[in-house]
């Protein structure tokens, strides 16, 4: 009979473990349905950390975008915040999980090699609440300028 009432704390245990594991999962899925209803529109960033234009290299910048927008702007800025390349100006993107992708060669707008450095990607999205993006992988590292020509 001792065996039996050991067992019997053990399944309530068990059984707690298990209905408070469940509870989190699905505080979890909540959560994420949450973000995206809030709307989170980005995820999936990810950006080239350093690359060299004079070897034909140019950096790459990738993000899974969840919601439409009608007015972006996507931009290169330098240390001094001083944007150096707008990559897409007042533009729309496609929502939906689209993967967009843009490249930087290393030149600025004005078609001259940018001098080699750090280099932040901003994503700007007025249309949705005014939302300035700075992923978090953001710094791309200009190795060496790209080649006149």
């Amino acid at each position: 009979m001792q065996a039996n009432s050991d067992a019997a704390p053990h399944g309530r245990l068990a059984v707690i473990l298990l209905v408070a594991v469940s509870l989190g999962a699905l505080g979890s899925l909540a959560a994420i349905l949450e973000a995206r209803q809030r709307g989170e529109v980005l995820d999936l960033v990810e950006v080239s950390g350093r690359f060299a234009p004079a070897e034909g290299e140019v950096a790459r910048i990738e993000w899974r975008q969840r919601r439409e927008s009608s007015d972006a702007t996507v931009l290169i800025v330098d240390r001094d915040d001083d944007a150096v390349r707008t990559l897409l100006e007042g533009g729309a993107l496609a929502g939906g999980d689209r993967q967009q992708v843009f490249r930087w060669d290393g030149r600025t707008d004005e078609g001259e090699p940018a001098p080699p450095g750090r280099y932040r990607v901003e994503i700007l999205l007025p249309d949705l609440e005014d939302r300035d993006i700075i992923p978090e992988r953001s710094v791309i590292t200009l190795s060496e300028p790209p080649g006149e020509g």
